[in-house]
């Protein structure tokens, strides 16, 4: 399996491609990109993992990959993640992440941008994407967008001011109540027509259903032709 990004082949390995994409629709590949350079698979921001031998978490960060200490981990949450779609943590080696070690750790004392959290105390169990020191409402239909990132309990040192509705992870492949398919690239949203999602192998009832949210979260681009 491989993504495209940027304009670009990536093919990442299995267990990350696990991690970034364990619902996402596949499609089989065009000659037009299959002829694409390709790109080195590099973890996405805000992704941590558990090493499957060492149980040591790592979080990717800044573009660096950040190992935490056992105190750091559990301060951040990571052993006790509320009810996300998967609350474990994936299994994710070092050399699994990609990316270049950091010379740092972190303080335990807030989350790194590309981290899900919510309130314990939040009757609504509302889950917020960290991002460029603001938190972001996530619609629960997309939730699963972002991969295999359990919900973790908010810090004090968390931001505290609401920015705009967070908008489907890259690549995210929805329906609205209408039956209409479409695509979010960098928070605009991509209707892909019937033809189009048929010549791509894309099947309406096996794209997962959103909400009116998608609207207002994202704006509209032009058709995927």
């Amino acid at each position: 399996l491989k993504l495209i990004r940027d304009g670009r082949v990536v093919t990442p390995n299995a267990a990350l491609l696990e991690a970034v994409r364990p619902s996402q629709v596949v499609v089989p590949a065009t000659r037009a990109q299959v002829a694409l350079p390709g790109l080195p698979a590099r973890a996405p921001q805000g992704l941590a993992g558990r090493d499957p031998v060492e149980g040591t978490v790592r979080v990717a960060d800044g573009g660096r990959l950040v190992t935490l200490t056992p105190e750091t981990a559990t301060a951040l949450g990571y052993a006790t993640a509320l009810g996300s779609a998967s609350s474990e943590l994936p299994a994710l080696s070092a050399a699994d992440f990609g990316l270049p070690p950091a010379q740092t750790t972190l303080d335990g004392l807030r989350h790194v941008d590309g981290t899900l959290v919510r309130d314990p105390a939040d009757e609504q169990g509302r889950a917020w994407l960290i991002e460029g020191g603001v938190r972001r409402l996530v619609d629960p239909s997309w939730l699963t967008s972002y991969g295999r990132r359990p919900v973790l309990p908010a810090l004090p040192g968390d931001p505290s001011v609401q920015g705009p509705a967070a908008a489907p992870a890259d690549g995210a492949v929805l329906r609205t109540d209408d039956g209409s398919v479409w695509i979010v690239e960098t928070g605009v949203r991509r209707l892909l027509p019937a033809a189009v999602a048929a010549r791509l192998g894309i099947r309406p009832g096996d794209v997962p259903l959103t909400t009116d949210a998608l609207r207002s979260a994202t704006t509209e681009g032009a058709p995927v032709a």
